[in-house]
Order: C-alpha cells, then structure tokens, then sequence
C-alpha cells in the first residue's frame, strides 16, 4: 500500500523542481495532472510513474521500459487525496517561498540558498514549510520524510545535508513560530 502524503510530497518536490528550473508557469506544470488533460506518453507522467513505482513494489517496474504507460490509461493518474495535498503544499512553498529560504539561509548560513541543489532546497522548503509554517506535520514526521525525498531524489551527501539544516531549523521551532505569528 502506497502512503499517500509520501507520494503526494514526491509529487510536490517534482512540481517544485519543474517550477524553479524551467519557465513553466505553475497552472501549465498541474494542469497535466487534471485527469482530462493527461498525456500518458509525456515525461511528466512518466516521472509520476517512477515516483508511484518507488512507493508501491506491486506495478513491478523495473526498468524504463515497464514504465509502458498504456497500461494505465484506465487508471486515474493519481487520487484526489494525493492531488489535493501535493497542491496544498505547492502553493504554501510557493506563497512562502522568500520566508522559507530566509529561514534556511539564517540555519545554513555556510551554503547560500541560490547555492543549495535545487532538489535539495525544494525538500528543505516542503519540510519547513509543513512543521514552521502550516504546522500540521508534527518536526520529527516532517524531518523524517524529508530525509526520505533526499534518498530518493538527491545526491549521496543530501540525505545529511537535509537532516542537518532541518534539525538545526527544528532547534529553533519555538523562535520560528513566534515570527510566523507576529508577521501574520
């Protein structure tokens, strides 16, 4: 069984991803996700397999090639569930994107935020955006599946890089609160 805000995270790191490297606007990059706009043959569909593929060992996928999209064209791309919470998170991190990088670059001033992995950044900025700012992932839950996208996505050393900047975010939760509400 897939868990569903796992994927729907993996799902929001890619939008992310795609949203700061490319000139895509926001509403051209989750359009396609829109169960009448899906292209089975496009990249980003194939992306969400892979990613669907990482979580759930029953679609068998071992390679590029079982990721033959025709059989899944009678299949919803993806739930309403996992639909609704990637995009909640796509538009928190994206709302309070400069906050979140000024709260990164404060907890990791030896690597400036334009010089963090783009990957990298877009974990850090999903994490502090669910336990800093809508606070409905409890720290330790937040850090955790950061950790995970890391293994997942990022390089070998992203894993502890990812864990070190949002511990030392996580040491000063109470101080970042108090400015989320007094700037609220």
């Amino acid at each position: 069984m897939v868990d569903i805000r796992r994927l729907a995270r993996g799902i929001a790191l890619q939008i992310l991803y795609e949203l700061d490297t490319t000139g895509h606007s926001e509403k051209e990059i989750t359009t396609f996700r829109e169960p009448s706009t899906i292209k089975w043959d496009d990249a980003r569909s194939k992306a969400y397999l892979a990613l669907r593929a990482y979580y759930d060992d029953t679609l068998h996928v071992e390679d590029d090639e079982d990721l033959d999209t025709s059989r899944f064209e009678e299949t919803p791309l993806f739930s309403l569930e996992e639909q609704k919470f990637a995009y909640r998170l796509v538009e928190g991190v994206f709302a309070n994107r400069e906050r979140l990088d000024k709260l990164i670059q404060r907890f990791s001033p030896e690597w400036p935020v334009d010089q963090i992995a783009t990957i990298d950044r877009n974990i850090l900025r999903i994490a502090l955006y669910e336990f800093g700012v809508s606070r409905d992932t409890p720290i330790k839950v937040a850090i955790n599946e950061a950790v995970e996208l890391a293994k997942a996505f990022g390089s070998d050393n992203a894993p502890s890089f990812v864990n070190g900047v949002l511990g030392s975010l996580a040491d000063h939760h109470r101080e970042i609160f108090v400015e989320n509400e007094s700037e609220t």
